[in-house]
């Protein structure tokens, strides 16, 4: 099925980039440069683009209406990856408001957000994984 390709294709960015931009965002935390914010902020954006993209594809090729049957394990990966596209998309609007209004208070939350939505995104992962590869990966 060609939502499950794309799900497939699309889910890795995302689950790399959130830890990227959380990381980025902590060791930059006390000396921003234009060239990291400008950064931060578009690859944040890139990084929402793609986690609707993933998140859209996964629920369109699960069973059942809107992706809401299947196994618990597929239950927990759906959630753990809706919670993990609204987590992105707070981060990403967060860190723009900050980098349009030049406040850095909004730039830190977002940081902070950066790193839930590694959590989220590691989460999501770790089911879909334990989902989809039970018989090669044990964990």
């Amino acid at each position: 099925m060609i939502t499950e390709y794309i799900h497939h294709l699309t889910l890795h960015f995302p689950i790399v980039m959130t830890f990227v931009l959380c990381a980025l965002g902590a060791a930059t935390w006390r000396h921003e440069t234009a060239q990291t914010r400008a950064f931060l902020r578009w690859a944040g954006w890139a990084t929402l683009v793609l986690t609707t993209l993933a998140a859209i594809s996964g629920i369109l090729s699960a069973p059942g209406i809107l992706g809401g049957a299947g196994e618990v394990v597929l239950r927990d990966h759906r959630d753990l990856g809706v919670t993990a596209w609204c987590v992105v998309a707070l981060a990403a609007w967060s860190y723009d408001v900050g980098a349009r209004r030049d406040e850095q208070d909004w730039r830190r939350f977002s940081v902070c957000i950066w790193g839930v939505a590694a959590l989220a995104v590691l989460g999501a992962g770790h089911w879909g994984g334990l989902g989809e590869h039970a018989k090669i990966v044990p964990f």
